[in-house]
């Protein structure tokens, strides 16, 4: 997956979350999380240091181009995790300072390419109820082309 695909619009909605998913472990030392990080920590597994997972809302904005094309919104939360060491909360704050710029550097400069537009829109920062986590959720709008064409099989 590459810039290329935010720079010339964005041929499924799959495209679009490879794209932000590839972006964000390229840039910054986060990994994917295996299970969906909520704030809640209802999720059956344990959280992983320095994870993230993703969640979109989309959108039609009621903009069109050309004949074949819908420009789409897409409320984009990427959700983080971090482990609180307890003689080391300022540690971990900064590190997890370092890394929500990172990540909104990332998007920013990756995936507001060409008419594609994105947008960060505001922070969430929690504790788990066993103040064992920090969780941070980064919330962007990214504003971008949809093709109304077939998929291909590769997206």
């Amino acid at each position: 997956m590459s810039a290329d695909i935010a720079a010339e619009g964005m041929e499924s909605l799959a495209s679009f979350l490879a794209l932000v998913k590839d972006t964000i472990e390229a840039q910054t030392d986060l990994r994917m999380s295996k299970a969906v990080i909520d704030h809640a920590t209802t999720t059956k597994r344990p959280l992983l240091d320095k994870t993230f997972s993703i969640d979109y809302q989309t959108r039609n904005t009621g903009l069109y181009r050309e004949t074949d094309m819908l420009r789409l919104a897409e409320d984009l939360t990427v959700h983080m995790v971090f482990q609180i060491r307890p003689s080391e909360q300022f540690v971990t704050l900064k590190a997890a300072s370092r890394a929500e710029e990172s990540v909104m550097r990332a998007l920013q400069e990756q995936i507001a390419l060409g008419g594609t537009r994105c947008v960060y829109t505001g922070t969430r920062r929690t504790k788990s109820a066993n103040l064992e986590y920090l969780l941070v959720d980064l919330v962007h709008e990214v504003e971008h082309d949809w093709y109304s064409q077939p998929l291909s099989p590769s997206t």
